[in-house]
């Protein structure tokens, strides 16, 4: 405990000697505008396995509830599993497409089957999530 308190009382002189003082809100001039994080970094690219999860790192959006959206091809995911008899999970299958297109990027979406890069067609694509419904629910 006497050993902490030395480094303690240490570290407390040593700091003090430092011609630096600590910053204070008066110090700041009111005009000066806060450096944010876009403007010192840039734009932060999501590594395959973080960010938001949307169907291959495409821009989303709620376009159902949003009406001024546009884009030109839209996915939409149904999570809908009531219509089968002992076998649930359907309703996890756009969570796990979206998962599993996470390796997929805009800018390396080359495909050999077609010989394009369909992200590089000029055609607007969002991700507008899931339908939001109940099953309980009869229309």
């Amino acid at each position: 405990m006497f050993y902490i308190l030395q480094l303690l009382a240490f570290t407390s002189t040593f700091t003090q000697g430092h011609d630096q003082a600590p910053l204070i809100e008066s110090d700041v001039r009111p005009d000066a505008k806060p450096e944010t994080w876009l403007s010192k970094y840039g734009k932060p690219i999501d590594q395959p396995f973080s960010g938001f999860l949307s169907f291959s790192h495409i821009p989303h959006a709620v376009c159902l509830e949003d009406e001024n959206v546009s884009m030109d091809i839209a996915v939409l995911g149904f999570p809908f599993d009531t219509a089968v008899s002992y076998r649930p999970g359907a309703r996890f299958g756009p969570y796990a497409i979206r998962s599993g297109s996470r390796r997929q990027r805009d800018i390396r979406g080359y495909t050999l089957s077609w010989g394009v890069n369909p992200y590089d067609q000029g055609l607007s694509i969002i991700d507008c999530g899931d339908v939001r419904f109940s099953a309980y629910r009869v229309c």
